[in-house]
């Protein structure tokens, strides 16, 4: 029924939906009634929010889409925020997240409550999945230099049981980041918010649990779009943290897995091969910015 082109389906109904496939998921350990339990979610959503958007379309009426959105992200992230990290049940809500989100239209910017719930709950609640400082874990001075360390091997630093224990709900959350990167870094305002989860996940966890970080990694960096939004971001903050933050990860990532580094050289190369690859003003502030290649790198702390 949620599905249905035909009948206009309330968002008490699309809530509905997920209790139940919620339920359904927490009450099987086999494996394809809990497939299809998820996929019951993305599709109810996803297609919930194509209809809405063709008849808000139709009618103008594009706002009532919007604050219709705005309501059932903030339900899921309450919901969200109640279970605990390892839950078998946070994955169903992270697919229902990830759906929503991936639903949106980019003019979904314009809406402020909408664009506000991101920055204000959805990432402290995606930084605070992906791990949170741990005062109980002592600092480790045995630690070999001699081995690949990402920052998260040497910070007292837990991560939570969403991303060590469940990789379903790992590839997930990673994949949420990625519609967040998508619809945010357009935002100017936005900037620093997104500066601290590119932090928290693409920097802390360590090499081996990096492997959803650097297919995002790889995404950004084959796609024309992003990587002009990331580079205008860094532009009107005046700051490359964003791009640095994505470097440093491929290159501690890189130090036992070369191809890596490979990989996302050919993807910035086929960018810089592109023409028109960003606006004139963006252009111009970015030589503003840095005269000479030399003023790209950062000052030296040592």
């Amino acid at each position: 029924m949620v599905c249905s082109v035909d009948l206009r389906v309330s968002l008490q109904e699309v809530e509905e939906c997920l209790e139940l496939c919620m339920r359904v998921f927490g009450s099987t350990r086999e494996e394809a009634v809990r497939v299809s339990a998820r996929a019951a979610v993305s599709q109810s959503i996803t297609t919930y929010c194509s209809n809405r958007y063709a008849a808000g379309e139709e009618s103008q009426n594009v706002l009532s889409v919007y604050l219709d959105v705005t309501k059932l992200l903030e339900s899921y992230i309450a919901k969200l925020d109640q279970l605990t990290v390892s839950s078998d049940q946070s994955v169903v809500l992270f697919d229902a997240m990830n759906a929503l989100l991936s639903a949106q239209p980019l003019s979904v910017q314009r809406h402020t409550p909408l664009v506000n719930l991101l920055w204000e709950k959805l990432c402290p609640l995606m930084i605070r999945l992906l791990g949170v400082p741990d005062k109980n874990v002592p600092g480790n001075p045995s630690i070999s230099t001699e081995e690949p360390l990402g920052q998260g091997q040497m910070a007292k630093f837990t991560l939570s049981p969403a991303v060590v224990a469940n990789p379903e709900a790992t590839r997930v959350l990673y994949q949420i980041l990625e519609q967040l990167i998508r619809i945010m870094a357009g935002i100017p305002s936005v900037n620093s918010v997104l500066e601290a989860l590119f932090h928290k996940a693409f920097l802390f966890p360590k090499i081996e649990q990096r492997a959803e970080a650097v297919r995002i990694i790889k995404k950004i960096l084959s796609d024309r779009q992003r990587l002009n939004d990331i580079i205008s971001s860094c532009v009107r903050s005046r700051s490359l943290s964003l791009w640095r933050m994505l470097i440093v990860c491929v290159a501690e990532c890189a130090q036992p897995q070369y191809e890596i580094a490979i990989e996302a050289l050919q993807g910035v190369l086929t960018y810089c091969e592109s023409s028109d690859l960003l606006d004139e003003e963006i252009r111009w502030k970015l030589k503003e910015m840095f005269p000479t290649l030399a003023d790209v790198n950062p000052p030296s702390t040592s």
